[in-house]
């Protein structure tokens, strides 16, 4: 079993945790997890810690150029409990492909759970907080 530890900012750990947000945008897929593998919430500053952990349920392609766009925006701003702008403002960073088209990845979240006490990334092995995500093989 391979985990993810995902560094995220507190306010969207915590609407995770709380379950007002069922996705997580991001500019690349988790290649090596699998559904029903987890996805443990590092909290970045000022938190610093890990929050939570929540079941990922698999990724989803999407592209800039699509005809419906504007729906799709709309869309994943609602399960991302963040603005349809910070979505299509995350969006217009994204790298192209080699035909000019811009790609996000929705990961597709459940079963959240928030930990009594946060705890620290020496427990996963983690030295340093990952700038995106990184892989956890087991908890220590």
């Amino acid at each position: 079993m391979t985990d993810i530890m995902l560094s995220i900012h507190p306010q969207h750990a915590e609407a995770i945790l709380d379950g007002r947000k069922t996705l997580e945008i991001r500019k690349t897929k988790p290649t090596r997890l699998n559904c029903h593998e987890y996805i443990y919430l590092y909290a970045t500053a000022p938190v610093r810690a890990v929050v939570g952990v929540c079941e990922f349920k698999g990724a989803r392609d999407w592209c800039a150029e699509a005809p419906d766009n504007a729906a799709t925006i709309r869309k994943i701003a609602e399960r991302a409990a963040i603005t349809a702008f910070e979505v299509a403002d995350y969006w217009a960073t994204a790298p192209t492909d080699e035909h000019g088209h811009k790609w996000l990845w929705t990961w597709k979240l459940d079963s959240p759970h928030k930990f009594a006490i946060p705890e620290s990334l020496d427990k996963y092995g983690i030295k340093r907080p990952p700038q995106s995500f990184c892989y956890v093989k087991e908890v220590i």
